[in-house]
């Protein structure tokens, strides 16, 4: 072989391996842009998914809070006693949520899916209704399952093991933005009463407490609470 292939080949060779050492570093460290710090104070905020305020009226969970100035109607909120639970990715839909040919029960099972579906397309459809499997009706079995050590128990039964070689696809971590408003979309069309009650918010900040303690910004959600709205001034 020549030098000058020899060279072309080595070239080939350390470029497929930064762009491989590249690809695993953007999915370790993924940002999501679209889930921020609370960036905007004076505006009304929601908290959701937190089921120790499940049933609080509109803006009076802890952290909430209704600027004076904010002239919008949430009456329809106050209306409805649940709608944190019926915001909640975790929370099963009273109908069922169709997506991508597969039916869903909720947000997270529609999530934990799009992580393994390209490669692990076998362990991704237990996540589906389809499946019928002990992991498609309840959110936390399906997180256990897509934890680092896959082990999913009922009290101190393990009821499944993840094969540890299923990691989650990197493009899951390029597109999850995407990904999520795909799947709130799916959700919310699907679901007429998570619908009226995300419509029933109308410009209030929805939010979350992170992992970190750091309350953040919603924004897949309401971007596509804008886009609901938006196609019911349609009609």
């Amino acid at each position: 072989m020549s030098d000058v292939r020899k060279r072309k080949r080595e070239s080939h060779k350390n470029t497929d391996m930064v762009s491989d050492k590249k690809l695993k570093a953007e999915a370790k460290t993924v940002v999501d842009m679209n889930v921020k710090p609370n960036n905007s104070p004076t505006k009304s905020r929601i908290m959701l998914e937190d089921h120790s305020v499940s049933y609080a009226p509109p803006f009076e969970a802890q952290d909430e809070w209704k600027n004076p100035l904010d002239l919008s109607d949430y009456n329809a909120l106050a209306d409805i006693p649940n709608f944190r639970d019926l915001l909640n990715t975790a929370h099963g839909s009273t109908v069922t949520i169709p997506f991508l040919g597969l039916r869903f029960h909720t947000v997270d099972h529609i999530m934990n899916y799009l992580k393994y579906y390209r490669k692990h397309r076998g362990f991704a459809y237990l996540f589906s209704l389809d499946s019928a499997s002990d992991l498609c009706f309840n959110s936390q079995l399906a997180n256990a399952a897509c934890s680092p050590t896959g082990t999913v128990k009922l009290g101190k039964n393990v009821i499944f093991q993840r094969n540890l070689h299923h990691e989650v696809h990197p493009d899951y971590f390029r597109f999850l933005s995407q990904s999520r408003q795909r799947a709130y979309l799916a959700k919310y069309l699907a679901d007429e009463n998570a619908r009226a009650a995300l419509l029933a918010t109308n410009n209030a900040l929805l939010m979350r407490t992170n992992t970190e303690s750091l309350q953040v910004e919603l924004r897949d959600l309401m971007l596509v609470r804008d886009q609901l709205r938006h196609l019911s001034n349609k009609k």
